[in-house]
């Protein structure tokens, strides 16, 4: 049974090439990870309390025009959409096999927002608030990511994993009491924790944005309702 809690991850040593499949459980044994399609993502960002792991993988023009761009929009709290990332990919002339080594870097998909009718991701860069996007918040349409090659990730941990954990036990009696026995307050506590996190997020793309387009954010109740035991 998958427990849709998912411990804070703190940022985690990495190496030149390696899966999170791979990483995640070396640094923290006791979560799996598990790579999902843009479908599943999208109902994992809908439905559920879990963020998603995504992992972009660009040629070095291709990272600095996303810079370049970054500087440019994403900071204004603007949208990078499916034709501007297309065109971002595309090799410049006479390029070199450096220019084409690919790299990648990893975010936290975190709420769904939407645009003239195009489903849009907010996600949270791994490198703080004052690196990229709209205070640390990016706007990107899920069809966009599709041209950056990203990959999603499901983190989570199970009641299986949580057997070999030193505390696991004491971990799933905590489950059960708070979500089988007080579910009233065990639902406040994570409403609150939702809302703080929505209220953050809209603050800083309404303080970057300005009404400059007609994104809308993922509605509150829908956004707590992710989080509730029932």
């Amino acid at each position: 049974k998958i427990v849709d809690m998912t411990p804070a991850i703190s940022p985690a040593p990495t190496q030149r090439g390696g899966s999170p499949q791979a990483l995640i459980p070396m640094v923290y044994p006791h979560l799996e990870c598990r790579e999902i399609k843009v479908e599943q993502a999208l109902e994992v960002l809908l439905h559920t309390p879990r963020p998603v792991l995504m992992i972009f993988y660009m040629a070095k023009f291709a990272w600095r025009r996303f810079s370049e761009f970054d500087r440019t929009s994403l900071r204004t709290g603007g949208i990078l959409t499916a034709a501007a990332a297309k065109t971002m990919v595309q090799p410049p002339e006479q390029a070199g096999s450096e220019e084409c080594e690919k790299s990648g870097h990893a975010v936290v998909a975190v709420f769904v927002g939407s645009n003239g009718g195009q489903k849009v991701l907010v996600i949270k860069n791994s490198w703080g608030a004052e690196t990229h996007g709209a205070k640390g918040w990016l706007l990107m349409e899920a069809e966009a990511a599709a041209h950056l090659a990203a990959s999603y990730h499901s983190v989570f941990w199970t009641t299986r994993s949580l057997r070999s954990h030193p505390r696991g036990a004491e971990l799933q009696q905590h489950w059960r009491v708070a979500s089988e026995g007080d579910k009233a307050a065990f639902n406040a506590y994570r409403r609150e924790q939702s809302q703080q996190q929505w209220h953050a997020c809209n603050r800083a793309l309404v303080q970057t944005m300005g009404g400059g387009h007609g994104f809308r954010l993922q509605p509150l109740d829908q956004v707590t309702a992710r989080y509730l035991v029932v």
